[in-house]
């Protein structure tokens, strides 16, 4: 990918090359020599398991990793949407498989609305539709695939918020925690999804269940602990609940809460071995101060679930009178107030509307997040409804509900709202995906409006077309260059091309280098490389290889460092890293070599690229003097080799 478009996709195989090497954890931190990773790795850990057990080189492995785990997820959208479709009254196999097929669909295989503006932007070329639909594949856009998922920032001009889906999370193909995490959300709510609807009563199936719940949550801890806190609130939620079906009044509360401290308390064994070294600083939360989420833009996110889900909680089916009067009384009045939040929050979003049209500006999308929660709420305290139909609409509810929190809060050091908008909203859609699935399945079947039943198939092949039309958009985010049809993710080295401060060099001599220092240079070896800004083509032998360098994106090394002095030790990083390659001053430059523990230092083309001709000409000078060695030298990619240098005892430098 061309680093505009990586993501984290440098960082990422780091740390995959850091885990699958590793003799201990955590493991070395490819990106900041002599440290430890102090990142969530957990979900790393098993793809470098299947990695060493298959020998499968990780340049493999993390593309074979994407497509599993977009199985899994998927897999597991599809089973419990069809189970919980099950759990509705007069639901048969048929039925429910459908349920399954929406629930995968919108899961993993679909986008958002947001492709119709994508294509608004940036139009096909051509004259005439048939030239315009041969411009698709011909010449495609990479907003295309983009887009969709920054229309938030784009409408706000923030900047920040992102609205990553799962489809383009696997099309992305960037193995980030967030990624490998989509497997264990899923698993989250099928366990709590069986505590809450099942009746077994024996200690054994409840405290199993319990445990199971744990370990998924603990395991969410070390993959990636943004989805911690909601994936242990799920639970919890979902054993309140449980108890409540199994057991009655005071009995039930007892043994909820037991099973809660008991959930914490495997929890946190679970997540021991790594939370006892991971260190995150001080996680706070602020008030959001800047602009709401336009309506329009979250009504292209969730207009093909707002579609089905609306009517769903809306029209419910005739009650099966399992409620109690004095209940029903008061489910009632409950009922009747959510109604009326719901009215409130949907008026706010028509007169927001109108007042957007007025005066200008973007009506927010609070009011209708509020409405739909409301709506969820509604259905899923009605002692009358199936239980089913009641979890289903709880599900909704907190899907709603976790996108309001970007809305008044940011957790952490955040860029404004970005990674709180992006974790939440994440969450939200898998969550609305299970949920859609049975809404939709007894939607499409009669007597259904045929208006409903047109309405989805057209706003859903709009979501599906993002699959195709992303992907020719991914494909024109690549670097310039053959692109090898092939599962090595470093093949497209060989002929791809790049461009820094307007010099264009080939990257066939990075992958020399990289397969060199892989084949000779023992792990924890040093090495020096050009260090550039976030999201550009540097310290990519690092990378490529898991061998450490001096620094990586230096915004990424401060947070995971989040202690005022190791700020400054980042930044001084910079610094050393642009000194010992520019400077002249040769005293110095070996000063910071022999700090630093540097082994070998590589001059290719992006160093060629980046630094001047006479601080790159000091190395040669060394080789003369027989204070270093040239490795290996391929045109001009060069390694030179200094004497060894002990990796134990690091100082923090």
């Amino acid at each position: 990918m061309d680093p505009g478009y990586g993501g984290e996709k440098p960082m990422d195989f780091a740390i995959l090359n850091a885990v699958v090497h590793a003799d201990a954890f955590p493991p070395p931190d490819p990106w900041f020599a002599g440290g430890r990773l102090n990142y969530y790795y957990g979900g790393f850990v098993p793809v470098a398991a299947l990695a060493k057990l298959t020998g499968t080189p990780p340049a493999v492995a993390t593309n074979l990793a994407v497509a599993l785990w977009m199985a899994l997820t998927g897999s597991g959208v599809f089973a419990l949407a069809r189970t919980l479709a099950l759990a509705l009254p007069g639901v048969a196999e048929r039925r429910a498989t459908l349920a399954g097929a929406v629930a995968t669909i919108a899961g993993v295989g679909a986008g958002n609305l947001g492709i119709v503006s994508a294509l608004v932007a940036a139009p096909p070329s051509g004259d005439g539709p048939i030239a315009r639909l041969g411009s698709l594949v011909a010449s495609p856009d990479p907003r295309w695939y983009w887009s969709p998922t920054r229309m938030v920032a784009e409408r706000t001009e923030s900047g920040n918020e992102i609205h990553e889906f799962p489809f383009f999370t696997f099309l992305h193909a960037d193995l980030h925690a967030h990624l490998l995490a989509l497997p264990l959300a899923v698993a989250v709510w099928g366990i709590a999804s069986w505590i809450a609807l099942g009746r077994d009563r024996r200690p054994a199936a409840w405290l199993g269940a319990i445990a199971i719940a744990a370990a998924i949550t603990g395991y969410a801890r070390v993959t990636n602990s943004w989805d911690w806190p909601f994936a242990t609130a799920v639970a919890a939620g979902a054993i309140v609940v449980g108890a409540h079906r199994r057991w009655q009044g005071g009995d039930a509360w007892r043994r909820a809460i037991a099973a809660i401290v008991l959930l914490a308390a495997l929890q946190l064994a679970v997540a021991w071995p790594f939370a006892s070294t991971f260190a995150t600083g001080g996680v706070g939360v602020h008030r959001y101060a800047g602009p709401a989420t336009p309506f329009v833009a979250w009504l292209q996110g969730y207009g093909l679930f707002l579609w089905v889900l609306l009517p769903w909680l809306l029209f419910s089916p005739v009650a099966d009178g399992t409620g109690t009067p004095a209940r029903t009384r008061a489910v009632a009045w409950a009922r009747t107030f959510l109604l009326g939040v719901a009215v409130v929050g949907f008026a706010a979003v028509a007169i927001g509307l109108a007042l957007a049209a007025w005066r200008g500006g973007a009506a927010p999308a609070t009011g209708a997040m509020l409405a739909l929660v409301a709506l969820g709420l509604r259905e899923a305290v009605d002692s009358r409804a199936p239980a089913g139909r009641r979890w289903i609409a709880a599900i909704v509810a907190v899907a709603f509900a976790v996108q309001i929190v970007p809305e008044a809060l940011v957790i952490g050091h955040d860029i404004g709202r970005q990674n709180t908008f992006f974790k939440f909203h994440l969450q939200a859609w898998v969550a609305l995906a299970i949920a859609s699935g049975p809404a939709a399945a007894a939607l499409l079947a009669p007597p259904s409006s045929r208006v409903w039943r047109a309405g989805f198939a057209a706003l859903a092949l709009l979501a599906i077309a993002y699959v195709p039309i992303g992907a020719a958009g991914r494909a024109a985010a690549r670097f310039p260059g053959e692109r090898p049809a092939t599962l090595d993710g470093l093949a497209f080295l060989a002929s791809a091309r790049h461009e820094y401060d307007g010099r264009w060099f080939a990257l066939g001599g990075d992958r020399a280098i990289v397969d060199w220092l892989s084949a000779h240079a023992p792990r924890g070896a040093v090495v020096l490389e050009a260090q550039l800004p976030e999201y550009r083509y540097g310290s990519r032998i690092a990378s490529f290889t898991g061998l450490p360098t001096i620094l990586g994106y230096r915004w990424h090394q401060t947070q995971q460092r989040p202690l005022p002095p190791l700020g400054e030790i980042v930044n001084q990083r910079v610094a050393n890293v642009d000194a010992i390659y520019r400077s002249a001053d040769d005293a110095r430059v070996r000063r910071a070599v022999d700090d630093y523990r540097i082994r070998y230092v590589v001059v290719g083309g992006l160093e060629r690229a980046v630094y001047p001709p006479e601080g790159l000409g000091k190395f040669d000078a060394w080789v003369a003097a027989g204070r270093a060695r040239v490795a290996f030298r391929d045109g001009e990619s060069t390694i030179y080799e200094l004497a060894p240098r002990p990796v134990d005892g690091w100082p923090i430098l």
